[in-house]
């Protein structure tokens, strides 16, 4: 059940590393220096992401860290932080916004299930 709820998180981040990448090699022309280093960010934060939900299906709950909470939200901060200001700008083409629009979606609902997966009862 633990890993199936797991499975499901990083099958999520893997959406958002894909979106991201696919603005990113589909249409960096349309992206100023700025923009396009926010959308780097988001990559970047989506892999991170990726990779410590693939370490923390590895192990047993026992076995994860302390801060395994602040590891996950950290990279999920950074892509709904940035989705959201890059969207607000009103700068992006309408499939460069619909898609940043389906990350920061995304990325919120995950914060909100990884927050309710890995809080300890202990508050830690």
């Amino acid at each position: 059940m633990l890993q199936d709820r797991i499975d499901a998180l990083i099958e999520q981040a893997q959406r958002i590393e894909s979106l991201s990448d696919d603005i990113l090699r589909n249409r960096p022309g349309e992206l100023d220096g700025e923009d396009l280093q926010d959308i780097e960010d988001i990559h970047k934060s989506s892999v991170t992401l990726v990779s410590r939900l693939q370490n923390v299906r590895t192990q047993t709950p026992e076995q994860w860290p302390e801060n395994i909470l602040h590891e996950l939200r950290s990279p999920l901060n950074a892509i709904v932080g940035y989705s959201d200001m890059l969207v607000e700008s009103g700068l992006l083409a309408t499939d460069q916004e619909r898609d940043l629009t389906t990350v920061h979606d995304i990325g919120s609902q995950l914060t909100a299930d990884i927050t309710a997966l890995f809080m300890r009862p202990d508050g830690g």
